[in-house]
């Protein structure tokens, strides 16, 4: 397993073209917004999906604007 330390913006790169051709995509969490699932310094992994398939509560990956959060889904319009 290959460990890199990114820049935001080549995190964002990086991963999306990863995800992009299948495969997962496993970082270490900033922050604390998604106590008390998720802290800093956990390790997520996250895999592409069918968006169709995404039920509330899943955890996602989002890009907004040039960063990727880190979301729960509170509601699912199908």
């Amino acid at each position: 397993m290959t460990t890199l330390d990114c820049s935001a913006p080549d995190f964002r790169r990086l991963s999306e073209e990863i995800l992009a051709r299948g495969a997962s995509v496993r970082f270490r969490a900033r922050g604390n917004s998604m106590r008390p699932f998720i802290r800093a310094g956990d390790m997520v992994l996250v895999a592409p999906v069918d968006v169709t398939q995404l039920e509330r509560g899943d955890v996602v990956l989002s890009r907004q604007g040039e960063r990727l959060l880190v979301h729960r889904v509170v509601s699912a319009q199908g």
